[in-house]
């Protein structure tokens, strides 16, 4: 009981300080608010203003905009999440409070499937006209009816508004990789061009989903799939499951370990702008993040996805079934979609909006927002990056349903996770240190300067 007590107190600590540290930009609340919406994102995945300037970050500016439209004072609890399946876990408890959540596409038919989320009543969210039709056309046509546990069928587009998109793919430091390991697409991230500079330097996402992407289209282009998978779409191969396609996968899994820097979610941009790491299986607006953020340290960084395809991603706004405060959700969808809260979004984490970008360029004040954060238009809205195709070997992430659980235990037998409570008492009172010290000092130092240098 006193090793518990100890550990308790030493989790305690850390989100004491944590907390403390980052409540800067990020919402917060007026003092007389009367009101309260709960949202959940993924973490650093929303603009934070800009010390520079003075102008808050989109979470207090929405805070103002709903009392001028209302005149009610509203607090925002913003609340993050790290993957898909801990969101899931949290919004399928009864007791958790939830207005407005921000999942996956393949997590939203989860939630649909059981009949976890309400139809969205787009007349009160006139800025989704401004959304891409091509991401709405895509997720039609790859998700289809999706049918209930009840028999209901739903269609997502009614159920979601699209916020950010993006691509899967391989982040990489262009001092150390060569035209050789590149040409070895998702092989990279095994080595397979026995570059020695990249031994323990490579990175994995601490995503089943996003990992299992990786190594199946790895076997794919090594030829080490059943001969029966060897000729799906991409479409149809990240989206299979069963015991010979796991057993491949953790086999390959277990084999690139021993190369591995590690697992992250939110920290693999600054470990390869820092140079812990020089190969990452990235989300594209890292990537982006981290491109332009390692200019200004003098290390170069570059982004591909490998030819054979790849993950493409959208990730939307969904309202649950529990929602008490429906009218500030609605209300935060629709300021979210409007082209100048975008752009700043767009600007301050890197990741695309959904706002369709012929939308953004006609805006004056998007244009204006760009060349004061120094960015040429006509490059950015050509970056390919930041905008890919959408292509026929570019799929989608589907529910795996009963499937997922053989997925998820495959996955945990190959992290090499092996924690002493000494370890996890040390990690967790040493973490909240530099937790702290960490995300005030990077908070501030964001905020003061712009994302770009040319």
């Amino acid at each position: 009981m006193k090793k518990i007590a100890i550990v308790l107190l030493a989790v305690f600590v850390l989100f004491s300080l944590a907390s403390c540290a980052s409540d800067g930009g990020n919402g917060g609340g007026s003092p007389a608010a009367t009101e309260r919406l709960v949202i959940y994102n993924w973490a650093d995945y929303i603009d934070e203003g800009d010390n520079k300037s003075g102008r808050p970050g989109l979470i207090a500016a929405f805070e103002q905009y709903y009392f001028e439209q209302t005149g009610v004072r509203i607090s925002v609890e913003y609340n993050t999440f790290e993957t898909n399946e801990e969101m899931v876990t949290k919004a399928m408890v009864s007791d958790t409070e939830m207005d407005l959540i921000c999942p996956s596409e393949y997590t939203i038919q989860k939630l649909l499937i059981n009949g976890m989320l309400r139809e969205i009543n787009f007349d009160n969210i006139e800025n989704s006209a401004n959304i891409n039709t091509d991401i709405l056309d895509t997720i039609s046509e790859v998700f289809g009816e999706i049918e209930g546990n009840d028999g209901t069928k739903y269609d997502m587009t009614k159920y979601m508004v699209p916020y950010l998109w993006g691509t899967l793919g391989i982040l990489y430091n262009t001092e150390v990789v060569t035209e050789e390991d590149l040409a070895h697409g998702y092989g990279l991230l095994w080595n397979e061009g026995n570059n020695p500079k990249l031994n323990g330097k490579i990175l994995m996402k601490d995503s089943v989903r996003d990992s299992y992407v990786a190594v199946v289209l790895y076997a794919k282009e090594q030829g080490l799939l059943p001969e029966k998978y060897d000729a799906l779409s991409i479409q149809d191969l990240i989206n299979s499951v069963n015991k010979e396609l796991l057993a491949v996968a953790e086999s390959l899994l277990l084999k690139q370990s021993g190369l591995l820097y590690g697992y992250e979610v939110d920290f693999g941009r600054d470990d390869m702008i820092k140079g812990n790491a020089y190969v990452d299986l990235a989300w594209s607006g890292d990537a982006i993040y981290a491109i332009e953020s390692g200019l200004e340290e003098d290390v170069y960084l570059d982004y591909f996805v490998p030819e054979i395809g790849g993950n493409i991603w959208f990730d939307g706004w969904v309202i649950p079934k529990k929602v008490k405060n429906l009218r500030a959700a609605e209300m935060f969808i629709n300021f979210m979609c409007d082209p100048v809260n975008a752009i700043y979004n767009m600007t301050y984490i890197g990741y695309t909006s959904a706002v369709d970008k012929e939308v953004l360029m006609k805006n004056e004040e998007v244009l204006e927002i760009l060349e004061y954060y120094e960015y040429d238009p006509e490059e950015y809205f050509s970056d390919p990056i930041r905008y890919p195709e959408i292509t026929e070997n570019m799929g989608v992430m589907k529910d795996f349903g009963k499937e997922a659980d053989a997925v998820i235990m495959m996955w945990e037998s190959i992290k090499p996770y092996k924690t002493t409570e000494l370890g996890i008492i040390l990690g967790v009172i040493i973490g909240a240190v530099a937790l702290a010290a960490g995300i005030y000092f990077a908070v501030n130092r964001l905020k003061m300067r712009p994302r770009r240098v040319k």
